[in-house]
């Protein structure tokens, strides 16, 4: 078991979390929520679709359009990204922004 005051006095001074100076002892002791990022629990490569099913209980689908030829590895890593921009169908408008000039 690991000693709370050991692990209290090896924070810097410096660091805060959700706005709250994490530096003193008092605020340490309350509970830290700990968030988890969504991991991949089951994926469907069904063409032209590629549906990414979340840890969360949510999935990302994704579909290549008529003129592209269906890319598995381009499916899952575009779910990922649209996962990671919220889900939403506008990811692929930040990803084309960064691609114009490419």
């Amino acid at each position: 078991m690991i000693d709370e005051d050991i692990l209290i006095d090896r924070i810097p001074f410096s660091v805060s979390w959700k706005g709250h100076d994490i530096a003193t002892n008092s605020i340490l002791k309350t509970t830290i929520e700990i968030c988890e990022k969504p991991y991949i629990k089951n994926v469907i490569f069904n063409n032209p679709a590629t549906i990414v099913f979340w840890s969360d209980f949510t999935k990302t689908v994704v579909k290549c359009s008529d003129e592209e030829s269906y890319d598995p590895e381009k499916g899952l890593a575009m779910c990922i990204a649209k996962k990671m921009f919220g889900n939403k169908g506008n990811y692929y408008n930040k990803i084309r922004k960064w691609l114009k000039n490419a």
